[in-house]
This record gives C-alpha cells, sequence and structure tokens, in this order.
C-alpha cells in the first residue's frame, strides 16, 4: 500500500481483511512488523489496519509533531481516512498511551481497547530514565568497540538487565536481538542539533534521540480471541 498524507505526514500502512474494524499501534521501539503473527489471523473476519507511527521505518522523521496530543491526531486522521467506524484499538507499549488518548477524547467513535504495556501508562518518567541507562551504555559499547560488541552485550545481558523488552527464553531471542542491533536500528547522527550528536540513541528508527547529551540540550505479544470485547 503506498503511504498516506495525514496530519503533515506520509505514513506507511497495511490494510488487510473485511470485517469489523481493528486497528494495531506499535510502541517506540517496535514497527508495524511486530503484528506480524496477529494480523493474518485476525484478517480472517476483521478489517485491519497497522501502520508505522510517526518516524518509524517507512514513515516520514518529522521535526516536530511526536507529542502524544498529536500522535493521537495522527491515528485519528488515519482512522478517518479509512473510514473505520467504532474500530477495536490494539496497543503495545507506548502506542497504548495513543490508543487511551484517543478513547478518553473519542469515546463514542471506539468499541473498545486492548492494551499491553510494560509500564508505560503508570510509570512512565521511571520507564523513560531506565532506558536513558540502557541507550547510554549501549551506544558507548557501540561508538568504542563495535556492532558485534553490542550484539555480544545484548545476548549477555539482554532481557536481564539491559532492555528488558527483549525475550529470555524465547525462540524469537535472537531475532530480537539483531533487530535491535541492525543498521536500521541505529542512528548514525541527530543533525537537527549544534553540534550533533556522535552517536544517538534511537532504537527501532525511532526518531526521538535518548541519549544523555541530546536530553541535555533539549531538557510480538500473543493476541487471543478472547481479547477482544463482544
Amino acid at each position: 500500500m503506498p503511504t498516506i498524507q495525514a496530519n503533515g505526514c506520509d505514513f506507511y500502512c497495511e490494510l488487510a481483511g473485511q470485517g469489523p474494524d481493528l486497528v494495531f499501534i506499535h510502541g517506540e521501539i517496535h514497527g508495524l512488523e511486530y503484528w506480524e503473527h496477529q494480523i493474518p489471523e485476525f484478517a480472517r473476519d476483521h478489517r485491519c489496519l497497522a501502520y508505522n507511527r510517526r518516524g518509524h521505518a517507512k514513515t516520514g522523521a518529522t521535526s516536530y509533531g511526536f507529542s502524544l496530543v498529536n500522535q493521537t491526531r495522527d491515528l485519528a486522521q488515519l482512522i478517518d481516512h479509512f473510514g473505520m467506524e467504532r474500530p477495536v484499538i490494539i496497543a503495545i507499549a507506548f502506542g497504548t498511551t495513543i490508543a487511551a488518548n484517543y478513547a478518553i477524547q473519542y469515546p463514542e467513535r471506539v468499541k473498545g481497547v486492548v492494551l499491553a504495556a510494560w509500564s508505560e501508562m503508570h510509570d512512565a518518567m521511571q520507564y523513560f530514565q531506565r532506558w536513558e541507562k540502557y541507550n547510554e551504555r549501549a551506544a558507548d559499547v557501540l561508538e568504542n568497540r563495535g556492532r558485534d560488541a553490542l550484539i555480544s552485550l545484548l545476548r549477555d545481558e539482554g532481557g536481564k538487565t539491559i532492555y528488558r523488552v527483549i525475550p529470555v527464553d524465547s525462540p524469537l531471542r535472537e531475532k530480537v536481538i539483531q533487530m535491535f542491533a541492525s543498521p536500521k536500528s541505529i542512528a548514525t547522527e541527530c543533525s537537527s542539533l549544534d553540534p550533533p550528536c556522535r552517536i544517538s540513541s534511537r532504537p527501532f528508527g525511532s526518531s526521538i534521540c535518548r541519549c544523555s547529551a541530546c536530553a541535555a540540550r533539549t531538557i510480538r505479544i500473543p493476541t487471543s480471541r478472547r481479547s477482544l470485547p463482544a
């Protein structure tokens, strides 16, 4: 599907199936590929929309618009574009904040929400602080010892002492580690800053850098059918 222009940004979207509407929203370090197992299942009898959020993967990285308020506008305009009527919104991680905010603003336009999160909904500041520490450590390893050393770090400690979203006892562990360390996931530079930082902490292609230098200057889950509202 070609990109869809909404709220001043070009969004990469995938639409599949026919039936009641479902919308899938990924988290801050994910992409719509996170739903690669759920969408084929639900598309058998639902119309499923998944999109890469602003600044992720094939969706444009704008120089503005990453607030919760504006990303809720993104969602609202995409739902309008596809003519969706009272969808169930399924969201994970920081996508849950967008889904919840949309449902609060437009309760009559939502049939239900399915939210899966670690601490994004109730403990956001501590979550950000943990990620900043993780990113500083990973950036130091990447900058001084290279990508292979970063992969070794993630294999040894991923899901345990760093990036706890990495599954520990799962056949997907290595795949997730490779995604974290892939060139597409590692941003090279925050060019909007003067001078730019050398190593940005933007896992999975997020346009929001969380490295300490920038912070100082800027002050696959299983989804059961039983999870859906009747």
